[in-house]
C-alpha cells in the first residue's frame, strides 16, 4: 500500500520525535522498577503484505521486529512470562533495573518463520498464546477470510497490495461490524459471499502446527534451565480438553498442561486426568 503525502509528513515527525526523545536517554530513568510487556500479532515481509490483506496495528516488519529485540536486549532485563509472576509474587523486581516480556497473540505461522530465528539468535525468551483450534490445520480466522473475499469482490486490475487507504479503512470498518455478530452469523455470511462470488478462501497454513510448537517449547525449557540452572517445567496453558490433552502431553517437551474452564465440568476433568496418569505412566 502506497503512502500519501500527509502519511509520510506524519511518520516524518514520529521518527523525528522519537529520535530526539532516544537522544536524551530519559526512558532509561523513567522505565526504572517497571515491566514493559511488549504484545505482537504477526511479524511479516513486505511480500507477504502484498499477497494477503493485514490490519494495521497488527504486524510488524521482519527487520524492524528484530532491531527491537537488539533495543530490549541492550537496554531491559528481558524475563518469561513466568518468571516475572515469580518476581511478582515474591517481591523480587529491583526498582534500579528496567523489565520485558515478549509475547504473541494468535500463534501466527509467521511467528515461527521470523520472530522465533530472532529470539534464539539473541537468547529472548517469549510466550506465544495458541489458538488451539486453529493450530496444525489450514484454517484462517474470518476477519482474514472477510479480507480475502472483499478483495476477491473488487474490481479486476488492482493488484494485491496496492490498494489505497479508502480501502484499507473500508475492510476495517467492515471487520468492526461484523465483530457485533455472532459466530454462527459470521460463518454463514462468509459461507453466503463464498458462493456468491463463486471463489474459496484458500487452504493454506496461516497458524502454527504442534511440530514448530515442540520445537520453541524445547528452546524455551533450554534457555530457562541454562540461564536459571534449575529444572524447569514447561505446561501447555491454553483451551485444554479432553480432547486434545492426550495430544499435548505425548509431547516431549512439555512437562503438564494448566486446565481453564474443564476443571468446572467434573465429567469431563475426570476424564482428562485418567488421561494425563496414563500418559504419565507410559514415560
Amino acid at each position: 500500500m502506497k503512502k500519501t503525502r500527509p502519511q509520510l509528513l506524519k511518520a516524518g515527525v514520529r521518527q523525528l520525535m522519537a529520535g530526539m526523545y532516544y537522544g536524551t536517554g530519559r526512558f532509561k530513568t523513567r522505565l526504572r522498577g517497571r515491566v514493559v510487556i511488549l504484545a505482537y500479532h504477526r511479524v511479516l515481509t513486505q511480500k507477504d503484505l502484498a499477497a494477503h490483506f493485514v490490519q494495521p496495528g497488527m504486524y510488524v516488519l521482519a527487520d524492524v521486529f528484530e532491531s527491537q529485540m537488539r533495543f530490549v536486549r541492550e537496554h531491559f532485563c528481558l524475563l518469561s512470562i513466568g518468571e516475572l509472576f515469580q518476581r511478582w509474587k515474591s517481591g523480587g523486581l529491583d526498582e534500579r533495573s528496567r523489565y520485558c516480556v515478549i509475547t504473541f497473540d494468535d500463534g501466527w505461522l509467521d511467528n515461527y518463520v521470523y520472530a522465533y530465528p530472532v529470539l534464539r539468535r539473541l537468547g529472548i525468551p517469549a510466550t506465544i498464546f495458541l489458538p488451539t483450534r486453529f493450530v496444525g490445520t489450514d484454517e484462517w480466522f474470518w476477519p482474514d477470510k472477510l479480507a480475502y473475499l472483499l478483495r476477491c469482490s473488487r474490481p479486476n486490475g488492482t493488484p494485491p497490495g496496492a490498494e489505497g487507504t479508502e480501502w484499507i479503512t473500508h475492510v476495517e470498518d467492515v471487520i468492526a461490524r461484523w465483530k457485533r455478530m455472532t459466530g454462527a452469523a459470521i460463518e454463514t455470511a462468509l459461507s453466503e459471499m463464498s458462493r456468491t462470488l463463486g471463489v474459496s478462501v484458500p487452504r493454506e497454513r496461516a497458524v502454527v502446527g504442534w511440530e514448530e510448537v515442540a520445537e520453541m517449547a524445547r528452546f524455551i525449557k533450554q534457555f530457562l534451565v541454562t540461564g536459571y540452572r534449575s529444572k524447569v517445567n514447561v505446561l501447555y496453558g491454553g483451551s485444554t480438553n479432553q480432547k486434545n490433552i492426550g495430544a499435548f502431553l505425548q509431547e516431549s517437551a512439555i512437562d503438564g498442561a494448566l486446565v481453564g474452564g474443564a476443571s468446572l465440568r467434573p465429567g469431563e476433568f475426570r476424564k482428562m486426568v485418567r488421561i494425563a496418569n496414563s500418559i504419565h505412566f507410559k514415560r
